[in-house]
């Protein structure tokens, strides 16, 4: 016989644990966590567990492990438990979990379009904040890079104001933003500059998304490694690229 009220507090409990192994990066303990949660309020027969705010972020982790189906039906819950009752939490959360799933099946336009209608919600600034990152990761990837620099930076703000430095280190926010303040300040060259015989230097950044499933914000913007990496050789080997090196024989005209 199941106690409700034992059910009760195991899914109290994995709401939140859920959560801890999402900012952990362990996409697969966060999915357990939150299914098992549901399937435990199932059985006694919740549909809408009042306390349970997890749906947008378990969207964005099936997506990470690669299940766009069942992050499909995530979201139809979601969208059905704002139906019912309305909640402020939901309809700041909403519009992102809906643009993930429109980017993953590669509809970004519609995408940054559910996101610049989504409504401000005071109350909910940290929401507010994860929502522009995802708008500023998406600009990105079409290219929008003065209208990204300004969602970025936004978001940089209020992570920072709210006293969450995980969030803008894992994301490294901080880089992104100065990334397109960079690019976002342009000026007129002469006329007879070239980019290739005028270049006083050079800055490569190499991005890779080490999971078994790629991030479907970074497609095309990233290496997707699957296998587990190893760091200790990758940094032995790093440090013989430091100082200065010939790299003329790499060079198309190995004459400059």
């Amino acid at each position: 016989t199941v106690e409700p009220l034992d059910v009760l507090w195991r899914a109290v409990c994995r709401s939140p644990l859920g959560f801890v192994e999402f900012c952990d990066g362990n996409y697969e303990a966060a999915d357990q966590a939150w299914t098992q949660m549901r399937e435990e309020a199932e059985l006694v027969g919740w549909k809408d567990f009042l306390e349970d705010r997890s749906e947008p972020d378990h969207v964005e982790v099936l997506l990470l492990l690669g299940d766009l189906e069942r992050a499909r039906r995530v979201l139809q819950h979601l969208e059905w438990r704002g139906r019912t009752l309305s909640r402020q939490w939901i309809d700041a959360t909403l519009p992102r979990a809906r643009a993930l799933i429109l980017a993953a099946e590669g509809d970004v336009a519609t995408a940054l379009a559910e996101l610049a209608a989504a409504p401000e919600v005071p109350t909910l600034p940290f929401e507010r904040a994860r929502l522009l990152l995802i708008k500023g990761q998406l600009e990105r990837r079409v290219n929008r890079k003065l209208v990204a620099k300004e969602s970025l930076a936004e978001a940089l703000a209020i992570f920072e104001q709210l006293g969450a430095p995980a969030v803008v280190e894992e994301r490294d926010l901080g880089t992104q933003a100065r990334e397109e303040d960079r690019q976002g300040r342009s000026s007129r060259a002469r006329p007879d500059f070239h980019a290739r015989f005028h270049a006083t230097g050079k800055q490569y950044r190499y991005t890779v998304w080490n999971h078994p499933a790629m991030n479907p914000l970074l497609r095309g913007q990233a290496w997707h490694v699957p296998v587990k990496l190893n760091f200790r050789a990758m940094k032995h080997a790093a440090k013989l690229f430091v100082g200065k090196h010939d790299f003329r024989s790499l060079a198309t005209n190995r004459g400059q």
